[in-house]
């Protein structure tokens, strides 16, 4: 879980996260990060780019929607495409961390995770995905046929 301020002015970045502070995302501009627990309060703030998944129900009583920071931010259900990529990511994340949260999403029949975009996205979830995508394939490519990371290699929560 990560504290306060994660992943603010995130400008590119792949992150995957079990829960996070106050503030989260703030002044984002580009990127994806998701979000695989409860958010607290001011999710979103000022971002004017990049993506953000939250789940549908998280926390104490409050919704993950209810932390959000709505002058700044929307939710959106997700596209069939959408949901291919965040499995992609997540089954990433369950290689390099173990994650039981992120493997029993990806037992899910339909991933429970809403999008997070900017109240006027700067260009559409395709073009947000663009780089993401290419940077995944790339990492996949380098992994291929290994089953766990060789030494020099470090997990990496982009």
């Amino acid at each position: 879980v990560a504290g306060e301020r994660f992943a603010v002015r995130n400008s590119g970045a792949i992150a995957v996260v079990e829960g996070t502070g106050d503030h989260g995302c703030e002044y984002m501009t580009a990127g994806v990060v998701v979000v695989l627990g409860p958010a607290g309060a001011n999710l979103g703030a000022g971002m004017t780019g990049g993506l953000a998944y939250l789940l549908c129900n998280e926390g104490d009583g409050q919704t993950n929607q209810d932390r959000a920071n709505r002058e700044s931010v929307r939710f959106a259900a997700l596209e069939p495409q959408e949901e291919e990529w965040l499995r992609r990511i997540l089954h990433r994340h369950v290689q390099l961390t173990g994650s039981p949260r992120a493997a029993d999403l990806l037992s899910c029949s339909v991933l429970p995770l809403l999008r997070v975009e900017p109240v006027t996205p700067p260009c559409s979830v395709e073009e947000a995905w663009a780089p993401i995508m290419a940077r995944l394939a790339a990492e996949e490519a380098r992994s291929y046929g290994r089953d766990k990371l060789v030494s020099s290699e470090r997990p990496v929560v982009q």
